[in-house]
């Protein structure tokens, strides 16, 4: 008779740690807590309304913290992860998987993003895809948008922010006004996921205007 797994995990354990070099350019490791890490996996599943049907696809590096979210999330939901084969990054190949396994949901960056659109623009292979959580990287919009708005499209573009730090995302933004994005940039988010984000200057902060991110919470990662 088989019995219920019980994790002897506590809350305030170490679930993992990622080297990032941040904007200084020198490595350093942060360490993620359980408590965490399964806020904002939960906050993923119940905002994007993930269920067993959100099979995903780990496209990226094992290493880097948007893989972690590739690989846990469809499995804390009850759907399945799609590994590819090859030691490179191969889009014709990932396309097939997305085809083959129905896969709707993937976390990526915009520079795999691109070629995945490119192989599989060839007809209606991307068909399944319901959300693409983007980050890690400025995206051009110019380069996704005539995919995007293909008619009958069901995918959601959804551009977040976020650093190691903070657990790997702080905002999330879901696009739709390419048009604008074009001229204006794509806006900074229209969600806070796991904490409170200002853009703070030396006066009150306008539309267009530069300052400094500042991301403030309960600790949820301890850079080490």
């Amino acid at each position: 008779m088989a019995e219920a797994f019980v994790s002897p995990a506590r809350e305030n354990d170490l679930c993992y740690t990622v080297f990032t070099s941040g904007t200084t350019g020198i490595p350093k490791a942060v360490a993620i807590t359980h408590r965490s890490w399964a806020n904002l996996i939960n906050w993923h599943v119940n905002e994007y309304g993930l269920d067993q049907e959100a099979n995903g696809i780990l496209v990226s590096a094992f290493g880097f913290d948007i893989s972690q979210r590739s690989l846990v999330t469809p499995l804390y939901c009850g759907a399945a992860i799609s590994l590819t084969s090859s030691s490179v990054f191969d889009g014709y190949e990932i396309v097939d998987l997305i085809e083959r396994h129905r896969i709707r949901s993937i976390h990526l960056a915009p520079s795999s993003l691109y070629l995945i659109i490119q192989a599989g623009q060839a007809g209606d292979r991307l068909g399944t895809l319901r959300h693409l959580f983007i980050g890690g990287e400025a995206l051009a919009t110019a380069r996704v948008m005539d995919w995007a708005r293909k008619k009958g499209s069901a995918c959601n573009l959804i551009h977040q922010y976020g650093v190691a730090e903070c657990t790997d995302v702080a905002t999330s933004y879901t696009m739709s006004d390419y048009q604008t994005y074009l001229a204006e940039g794509i806006p900074w988010a229209t969600l806070l996921v796991i904490a409170w984000t200002f853009l703070m200057t030396d006066r009150p902060v306008a539309v267009g205007d530069i300052g400094q991110i500042v991301i403030s919470a309960w600790v949820s990662a301890e850079a080490i």
